[in-house]
């Protein structure tokens, strides 16, 4: 098998995940030039600019990821909305906390909820390494939780009807 067949398979065997990490790539850009924006051009904390960011490249996600990544109907359904904005949350936090403990800004209490245990809203102090590289290492977390998360739970591969002896399907 020479080099381009072998280059063939791999693209087939992981289609899924290739296509899964190019709606992703472009996830990221969008919550990049958001956040870069956001933080540096207008002072808004990492909190929000991130918050921001993630809204804008989660959109994104849905629609390109339900559509072409997973070939699913154009129609949207709510349950399957829901889902997906479970697993998305749960990567949304993951990636807060991992900001907040490997970044330079800390990782804070809500205000109110701060006020309410009488105690400092600093939760631990970050790590203080470069904003670039806490994401980096939050993406660790936050593209499998996703992958995993949408392909077996979100868009999962409609399961085909049990056909009769005839080749017809069973209702």
């Amino acid at each position: 098998m020479n080099m381009t067949d072998k280059l063939k398979c791999f693209i087939e065997k992981y289609r899924l995940f290739i296509k899964f990490n190019m709606v992703g790539i472009l996830n990221t850009l969008i919550t990049y030039i958001i956040f870069n924006v956001l933080h540096y051009a207008f002072g808004l904390s990492f909190f929000w600019a991130e918050t921001i960011g993630y809204s804008a490249g989660l959109i994104n996600s849905f629609v390109l990821n339900k559509i072409w990544t997973f070939g699913q109907s154009r129609h949207f359904r709510f349950t399957e909305t829901l889902k997906f904005m479970i697993v998305s949350l749960a990567a949304w936090g993951g990636t807060i906390i991992i900001l907040g403990i490997f970044g330079q800004e800390g990782l804070y209490l809500p205000t109110a909820v701060a006020k309410q245990l009488h105690r400092d809203s600093l939760i631990i102090h970050g790590l203080g390494l470069p904003f670039w590289f806490a994401k980096a290492i939050a993406y660790l977390y936050s593209v499998p939780l996703n992958y995993f998360g949408f392909k077996l739970w979100v868009f999962p591969e409609k399961k085909n009807k049990p056909e009769t002896r005839d080749g017809q399907e069973k209702e």
